[in-house]
């Protein structure tokens, strides 16, 4: 029985190269095949993976793409996500509470244009209301 551990790098990089290279040529045979029918095609192209699925260890990359992003990774990139996230979560917290205040201080001070713009908003939404009853 065959394993796909290799020890050598250039074959570590080479397996899922080839076994890409497997993959797109049965499911163009069996696009020919079956030029007419997709469905049958589909039905094929089930068949074909579920045979030829290979089983994964638990949480294991097969990508060399992914197995040096992994030895590249910052393990305390999780940490600094969700530092920077509560971080930007308060600051905006802050501007809003910020803007809440200023605009009470700005109706305090102007209590005139606060009915103005009141006034003007109801006239505005008089139309509206009579276009719905029509």
């Amino acid at each position: 029985m065959q394993t796909d551990a290799t020890d050598c790098r250039k074959e570590v990089l080479a397996l899922p190269e080839a076994k890409k290279l497997e993959r797109r040529a049965a499911l163009a045979e069996i696009k020919r095949l079956h030029a007419n029918d997709p469905a049958g095609a589909r039905e094929a192209a089930r068949l074909w993976f579920e045979h030829n699925a290979e089983p994964l260890a638990a949480g294991a990359e097969t990508s060399a793409f992914h197995l040096r992003k992994l030895d590249e990774s910052d393990p305390a990139r999780t940490d600094k996500a969700a530092a920077a996230l509560r971080k930007s979560e308060a600051e905006v917290e802050q501007a809003q509470s910020a803007s809440r205040a200023a605009v009470k201080l700005w109706r305090k001070k102007n209590p005139n244009k606060v009915k103005k713009l009141n006034k003007v908003y109801q006239e505005r939404q008089k139309p509206k209301k009579n276009t719905k009853s029509r």
